[in-house]
């Protein structure tokens, strides 16, 4: 072999060599070109999302991958003219490679990913994204679907958003209601008819509904026995109620009823459900296909601005969740965090769903209408409204701040809606320190079961409330 036949070769080899590892280069530019302006769809002009990091990171990686495609473009060319077909080889070798590598790791990832939802998955403790809203709408179809057949304890309200339907047994057959739609020990009782010296209402979520426990379990039920019964305790606590839903509940449905007393039961996470709209979204377990009444502030006044309230089957059949109704004033919509129309290709994807997650930071649009100064002044407003009106219809107000399990874990004396409470100057009962002396094991079900407080759990919530009731009385 001649020296000059040699260093043609040499220089093929080597020519062929650069060309197979910029098409590689090139993919990989393209995928991150791609990932980082799917991401960029979150923002509302092409200004704002090219001013972000992924905005210049994706135009970057495309410029990038613009100049390697014209430099590997030239490469061949240049092989080729030399005699040299070693590129085609390179070019054969990335599909096969590219072809066989792609569904292997889609498959392993679809085989190792784990539900964390009725929509969602998790790949070791991280929730893919972005999440899919055709598998929502397929969801909530099938429940919306079941609902028509079957009658739900939880029902869809114009006013509250929802409530709890009159006469109705829930399918664990574990609560049942009265003929006003409260919480009862009996379905189909008349509890108005009910003639005792005084009455009691109860206001809050469900930690007041008593989840997961048996009627007499509930703290409400209990606090009943230890007034040995001298007054009728009403439960009106419905599952999945902020604070705002609290203030309508009473407005609509407690008044009438002319309380001696409101206890209004509330835990932190009630200040962020008054933040939002869609059920869907605060509950992602399948059990909320509600539309709830969103509250903004008008200077000093409480206006809804979703009045009336669209359908359950108006929300699911929407096209995309971008394009429901004042989607920007619920707290728990990210949009970074939803697939688009029209690109479902890609989030059909698992490999594309995993890079795009792991592409960190996620971004997070700032909102003015769910920053936390709009949380804090928003409920603030709502519990100064609501012992306002309880106060000017004779009855007497008791505030209560619950605890909940990740707060007792962070071993905190106080909760957030506690020092709201004291704050706006609201007298209240912060019930934390009360219960702090008990196991959180005692006092909580175990999250498989809701996380709600256990049988134990009420009764010391009875136990804690018992000296200021009979007090107030």
């Amino acid at each position: 072999m001649s020296k000059n036949h040699f260093l043609d070769r040499t220089a093929s080899l080597e020519g062929a060599s650069l060309v197979v590892g910029g098409i590689y280069l090139l993919e990989g530019l393209v995928v991150v070109g791609f990932l980082a302006w799917y991401r960029t769809l979150a923002h509302d002009s092409v200004g704002d999302a090219l001013l972000t990091m992924w905005g210049m990171i994706g135009a970057g990686a495309l410029v990038a991958a613009a100049v390697l495609a014209g430099l590997i473009v030239r490469a061949c060319y240049r092989l080729r003219q030399a005699g040299s077909n070693t590129w085609v080889l390179g070019l054969v070798m990335n599909v096969l490679v590219v072809g066989a590598l792609l569904p292997t790791a889609e498959l392993v990832l679809r085989r190792v990913a784990v539900g964390d939802s009725a929509y969602d998955v998790k790949l070791g403790g991280y929730r893919l994204y972005p999440r899919q809203w055709q598998k929502v709408t397929s969801i909530y179809g099938a429940v919306l679907e079941k609902a028509q057949r079957y009658p739900t304890y939880l029902i869809s309200d114009d006013a509250l958003g929802w409530t709890v339907g009159p006469n109705r047994t829930s399918e664990n057959a574990l609560y049942v209601s009265s003929a006003e739609g409260l919480r009862s020990p009996v379905k189909g009782a008349v509890l108005k008819s009910e003639q005792r010296p005084c009455r009691i209402a109860l206001i809050g979520d469900s930690y007041t509904f008593g989840e997961n426990v048996a009627f007499e379990d509930t703290w409400g039920s209990v606090l009943d026995s230890l007034l040995g019964r001298r007054c009728q305790i009403l439960n009106f606590g419905v599952i999945g109620y902020g604070i705002d839903q609290m203030y309508l509940r009473y407005l609509h449905d407690v008044r009438s009823w002319h309380p001696d007393l409101v206890i209004v039961a509330f835990i932190d996470h009630d200040l962020r459900r008054t933040m939002t709209s869609y059920g869907f979204l605060t509950f992602p377990d399948g059990r909320f296909p509600f539309i709830k009444p969103r509250f903004v502030l008008r200077g000093n006044e409480l206006e809804v601005i979703n009045h009336p309230l669209i359908s359950s089957q108006q929300l699911f059949g929407n096209p995309s969740i971008h394009d429901l109704p004042f989607i920007k004033y619920d707290i728990g919509y990210e949009p970074s965090e939803w697939d688009r129309p029209g690109l479902a290709f890609a989030t059909r994807s698992y490999l594309f769903r995993v890079l795009y997650t792991f592409m960190r930071p996620l971004d997070r649009l700032g909102r003015p209408e769910t920053s936390l100064s709009e949380t804090t002044e928003l409920n603030r407003a709502l519990l100064l409204k609501l012992r306002e009106a309880i106060e000017s219809d004779g009855a007497k107000p008791l505030m209560v701040s619950l605890p909940t399990e990740w707060e007792r874990m962070d071993g905190l004396d106080r909760t957030k809606g506690g020092q709201l409470l004291t704050d706006a100057h609201i007298t209240h009962l912060e019930l934390t320190s009360c219960m702090k002396p008990f196991a959180t094991k005692d006092l909580y079900n175990a999250p498989a079961a809701g996380g709600h407080y256990s049988v134990k759990g009420n009764r010391e919530v009875a136990n804690c409330l018992i000296g200021d009731v009979k007090s107030m009385l």
